[in-house]
């Protein structure tokens, strides 16, 4: 078997396809990489956002029980007080007062 340029030549091409494969594939592993770091980033600020509105809501809710408390009423959110209403509407001789 005799080795002629044209062998060679072919030879070296398949390394270099060989190391260009290989450099695509670590470039977009690192590309994935990152991608995936840039998702993991943002929904980690999300979760912390929630956090923080469902810690200010809280802290909202106990200080409106603790005002009203002081009023001796009852404080009711939006939401509850319309459902309440309308199940009081149903009697003739109730009327809602806020």
């Amino acid at each position: 078997m005799s080795i002629t340029y044209s062998s060679l030549v072919s030879l070296e091409k398949k390394r270099n396809d060989q190391e260009n494969r290989a450099f695509e594939f670590l470039s977009l592993n690192n590309k994935i990489i990152k991608k995936n770091n840039q998702i993991k980033n943002t929904r980690k600020i999300m979760a912390q956002n929630y956090i923080k509105e469902f810690k200010i809501r809280k802290d909202m809710r106990i200080r409106e029980n603790r005002i009203s408390r002081d009023m001796k009423k009852i404080f009711c959110s939006d939401k509850t007080y319309n459902y309440i209403c309308n199940k009081i509407k149903r009697y003739k001789w109730a009327t809602p007062e806020k």
